[in-house]
């Protein structure tokens, strides 16, 4: 199990480069890449500066374990492009996984997903029918994420694709693919209502990674674990009942790496994090 960390903070900061370069100078073992939603440059011109990417992990010995794929909002064919590109770049980083968030309901009014979530779950099956062949070339697993929804009147989290057990279990076996595995965000499954340490347990080996942060239960807030309120010596038992083989992956934002940190502060608390990563794995092992 590698310990790894989301390059997205780091590379608006430092750039892509310079980020491998405070995650490899913090200890861990491995990063996430994110891959932006939007890009300035071709495709091509940007696979240009995967490769790039690519070389300069292996110069400084930091493997890429999983990325993550540009956020899908309607099923076309540009989306379909997008999540190929986005997988063909993951292969050639050399990653396992590639994180791809489902479809959502975009009924952010108060109207619950589950009113129309037959509707999402029949686009989402022809999106992730289209992209198996894809994964299957490149050698990439993909991994669905748990999602929420946003209730604008109230301005609360709702649920959404996949923030229920039952509804993940049902988007995982419908596939049935050995390139189709569940992405558990620990922080979403608060967010809904779900007790994270339950869930996983639920879920079982269905979960091929992780996206670990901590939050309040009011914000998604992408922090460090013991930061928020989650309980994570249940979460890291639970964890260990169902053998979890992937990596320790955390997701982590400006909620814990604050814009206003200076460069010398942003490389202390990468290396807390590093602890705290390491302190959390070996509940796991």
């Amino acid at each position: 199990m590698k310990l790894a960390i989301n390059t997205g903070v780091f590379s608006k900061r430092y750039g892509d480069l310079g980020a491998l370069d405070i995650i490899k100078e913090s200890g861990f073992d491995g990063f996430d890449f994110t891959i932006p939603n939007s890009l300035d440059v071709s495709f091509d011109e940007y696979k240009n500066h995967i490769e790039e990417v690519k070389k300069h992990s292996e110069k400084i010995g930091l493997p890429c374990v999983q990325t993550h794929g540009v956020e899908p909002e309607v099923y076309d064919e540009a989306t379909v492009e997008l999540l190929t590109r986005s997988i063909e770049y993951s292969s050639v980083l050399g990653a396992e996984i590639c994180v791809i968030h489902p479809l959502r309901s975009m009924l952010d009014t108060g109207i619950m997903y589950y009113e129309n979530h037959e509707e999402i779950f029949e686009k989402n099956k022809k999106l992730f029918l289209e992209l198996i062949p894809v994964a299957e070339k490149y050698g990439v697993k993909i991994a669905i994420e748990n999602m929420f929804g946003m209730d604008l009147n109230r301005n609360i989290y709702i649920a959404n694709t996949c923030s229920h057990t039952s509804d993940f279990q049902r988007y995982i076996d419908y596939f049935d693919s050995k390139y189709i595995t569940a992405c558990f965000d620990i922080g979403h499954a608060a967010l809904v209502s779900e007790v994270p340490s339950d869930m996983i347990a639920k879920m079982g080996d269905r979960i091929g990674a992780l996206h670990v942060q901590d939050v309040d239960f009011v914000r998604d807030l992408h922090t460090l674990p013991f930061m928020g309120n989650l309980d994570w010596h249940k979460i890291c038992k639970s964890l260990a009942k169902i053998n979890y083989n992937g990596h320790f992956v955390f997701e982590i934002g400006t909620s814990y790496f604050s814009p206003q940190m200076e460069d010398s502060v942003i490389k202390t608390a990468a290396k807390f994090a590093e602890t705290v990563g390491r302190s959390l794995i070996a509940k796991i092992l």
